[in-house]
């Protein structure tokens, strides 16, 4: 394969746009301005590292090489801020069968970037929110859109059932049901109490008799013991007189 000459080359290139993305003068503006364009927002104290290799769990295991890993952002989620890892993807590969293969390589990278996010111990609410961006220069879909963001999402609505509940909910009639359910509850809790105190104590008195029979034979002991060194003593002094 013949080498190029370097102004020949395009963004789509890994070469050229590595080295946009990570140029000490232009780097960090094109970065943003890569960003801003999908994400409408500024970034801030980004780390751009150029083909970024993940190692498989062993050589039985396949890895991935990042074009280019994207760090330091954080993304407000519930008012948590969670650290987010961006990888964006050159790709001018528009073979049928790697197109197709698009939403499995995605959850790919999803995954080996995951495996590395937390320690032994850490909560999963610390995953980082991991973006996979691939930058091409064909339609990967066919709906002829510049732009496609695909995201996970609850394919049932939920809405009807929502009503259903109301409904449910504001009938006097449940709403007695409730109630007598709810005393019901309280009378077996109470009664469970108080079966379990009178438990409680016929253990404590069973444990009490068990413990008075204990000490009743220790002292029957003590005082048979006693009687026969009584008796020894006896014996001895009747001896010692004579």
């Amino acid at each position: 394969m013949q080498r190029r000459k370097l102004e020949e080359l395009s963004l789509m290139d890994d070469f050229l746009f590595n080295a946009m993305l990570t140029h000490p003068e232009t780097g960090e503006k094109f970065t943003n301005k890569i960003l801003k364009l999908l994400f409408n927002r500024e970034f801030k104290n980004l780390k751009v590292s150029a083909q970024k290799f993940y190692a498989g769990m062993n050589t039985n295991f396949r890895g991935a090489r990042l074009d280019v890993c994207i760090e330091g952002d954080c993304v407000s989620i519930e008012g948590d801020e969670i650290p987010s890892v961006y990888d964006v993807e050159p790709d001018q590969n528009n073979r049928v069968k790697d197109i197709s293969a698009f939403p499995k390589r995605s959850r790919f990278y999803h995954a080996i970037i995951d495996s590395r996010s937390l320690k032994s111990g850490e909560d999963f609410g610390k995953l980082k929110q991991v973006y996979a961006i691939f930058i091409c220069n064909y339609d990967p879909f066919g709906y002829d859109r510049v732009l496609y963001t695909i995201k996970n999402r609850c394919l049932e609505d939920l809405k009807d059932i929502q009503k259903m509940v109301d409904v449910v909910k504001q009938d006097g009639e449940v709403s007695l049901q409730y109630m007598k359910s709810f005393e019901h509850d309280q009378l077996m809790y109470a009664q469970g109490e108080a079966a379990g105190r009178e438990d409680g104590l016929r253990a404590g008195r069973l444990a009490e008799m068990k413990n008075t029979e204990r000490e009743k034979k220790r002292a029957d002991i003590a005082q048979s013991r006693i009687k026969e060194l009584e008796a020894e003593l006896k014996k001895y002094r009747e001896k010692t007189t004579v």
